[in-house]
């Protein structure tokens, strides 16, 4: 059962490493033999894997302020709750 367990965890893993990471995407165009040098290679996300991305680039670029918010609003809901009879 735990051989199982951890053989499932990594295929878990390396899914989600998958999905996170994207593919290689070679475009290709008929007219030019040596493509690769006109059209480089890009890498594809999953749309999910695009939206994931933006929020831990905006968290990593404004945690002081997300930080600072919620502790705020906790603050504030912490003032209204004590206020309420």
């Amino acid at each position: 059962m735990g051989e199982w367990l951890r053989n499932r965890y990594k295929c878990i893993q390396a899914r989600i490493e998958n999905w996170y990471k994207g593919k290689w995407v070679q475009p290709r165009n008929p007219n030019f033999p040596r493509d690769w040098v006109v059209f480089p290679p890009y890498i594809e996300y999953h749309w999910t894997a695009r939206i994931f991305r933006t929020m831990v680039d905006f968290y990593l670029k404004n945690w002081q302020w997300v930080w600072g918010t919620v502790i705020a609003l906790a603050s504030l809901w912490a003032a209204i709750a004590a206020l309420k009879p």
